[in-house]
């Protein structure tokens, strides 16, 4: 199973959300895909261990 998460500026969301979800779906690929971001979002999936995939082009 793959669950594609999409987020811009979802730092302190995603914080909460990817260990929710690691410990509901252990097998899972989770691809984390962000637009631009500058909170910190980009630094969320790697560190838990998701792939990460930057769309640098914004809204």
């Amino acid at each position: 199973m793959s669950i594609l998460l999409s987020a811009r500026n979802e730092a302190t969301g995603l914080a909460g959300l990817l260990p929710a979800v690691c410990a509901a779906l252990p097998d899972a690929e989770v691809i984390g895909v962000d637009d631009g971001s500058v909170d910190g979002t980009a630094g969320l999936c790697p560190q838990a261990g998701f792939l990460y995939v930057l769309d640098g082009q914004g809204w």
